[in-house]
């Protein structure tokens, strides 16, 4: 149980360095829209940014990066410690408070509404997307439909023309399933018909 506990360990210090290890160069490589360096403005290597947010504890606010299945990759800030954490979170790309409620509400609305926009423009897309490859199906099945359809008449059409030939002889009532039920079997005659 021991090996497996500092195995466990071990591995999650492996992982945590590895991540870090990646999000320091992320940050390091990574410019702002005006051009300057990301690490100037996100600070050292220890993960701080300068946006000048801090956490309940009073400490600067670490960003983050999340890694769950519902928000892969997202950015967010909260308490620096590893243990004894506060309850701040904030989300990086969303607006930061201003102080004036009524302004702060306005742009988390706006923010909201955004959101919903782009998520709406993808399930539309999404479902054009579907409705294009479904009309393709649509008109292959049709298009194979036409085809079998079309082997049918000939069939159809190659039977008739040889029950019309005067090669074929008649068809006597008596080999239909129907006149066989009707039939007396006992009989064991035999008819030759001539043409």
């Amino acid at each position: 149980m021991g090996v497996y506990w500092i195995w466990s360990f071990w591995s999650r210090v492996r992982r945590r360095m590895f991540y870090g290890k990646i999000m320091r160069t992320i940050f390091e490589n990574m410019t702002d829209y005006d051009g300057s360096d990301a690490s100037s403005s996100h600070g050292s290597d220890s993960g701080y940014d300068d946006s000048g947010l801090q956490c309940a504890c009073g400490l600067p606010a670490k960003l983050r990066m999340s890694q769950s299945a519902r928000n892969p990759f997202r950015l967010f800030y909260n308490c620096p410690r590893r243990y004894d954490q506060c309850d701040f979170f904030r989300w990086c790309d969303e607006p930061s408070l201003t102080g004036d409620r009524h302004a702060d509400e306005l742009n988390l609305i706006r923010h909201e509404c955004t959101r919903l926009q782009r998520m709406f423009m993808k399930a539309q897309q999404d479902h054009e997307n579907d409705r294009e490859k479904w009309e393709m199906q649509k008109e292959e099945l049709m298009s194979t439909l036409c085809e079998v359809q079309a082997e049918l008449d000939e069939y159809k059409r190659k039977v008739k023309m040889a029950a019309e030939s005067d090669l074929m002889p008649p068809v006597d009532p008596r080999w239909s399933s129907s006149g066989r039920d009707e039939m007396d079997l006992g009989d064991d005659a035999i008819e030759i018909h001539a043409i």
